[in-house]
């Protein structure tokens, strides 16, 4: 995969994760930190070695991917339920409101859940591990 591929790729979903839930709404003030720390967050690139992976190193993707994948869902869910309710179409896009802040966090989730699937495919152990200690300070347990 060219690193063209992975920039085409973040771009789609961005505009796809911005519309997507542009249906949903905005209100609740108790997590702005979390929003502000995972737009703060660098997306981890790790490049695989282009070794085949042993089964117990495949079971470990497997596990890597799967608690990554569920763990991004309940924080967009928990940040998505917390902050957007009721919604005015002019705060997605005012820079000084908490929505635009809120859409932005989850851009970044769906950036992330986009290079876990990658790392997936390449059973890049490394970039999932790396993606899993990002994802640490905002442990969702719903």
């Amino acid at each position: 995969m060219q690193v063209n591929d992975v920039v085409n790729i973040y771009r789609t979903f961005i505009i796809a994760g911005a519309f997507a839930i542009a249906g949903c709404s905005s209100s609740s003030s108790s997590s702005l930190n979390t929003v502000n720390e995972i737009n703060g967050t660098a997306i981890p690139v790790i490049h695989a070695n282009n070794r085949a992976a042993a089964s117990t190193e495949q079971a470990s993707v497997t596990s890597f991917y799967q608690e990554n994948s569920l763990q991004i869902s309940k924080l967009s869910h928990s940040l998505k339920s917390e902050w957007l309710q009721d919604v005015k179409p002019a705060e997605v896009f005012d820079q000084s409101s908490n929505v635009s802040h809120v859409y932005a966090a989850l851009s970044k989730l769906e950036e992330m859940s986009e290079m876990n699937e990658i790392y997936r495919k390449d059973n890049n152990i490394e970039g999932l591990k790396a993606i899993n200690l990002a994802l640490k300070p905002w442990k969702v347990n719903a």
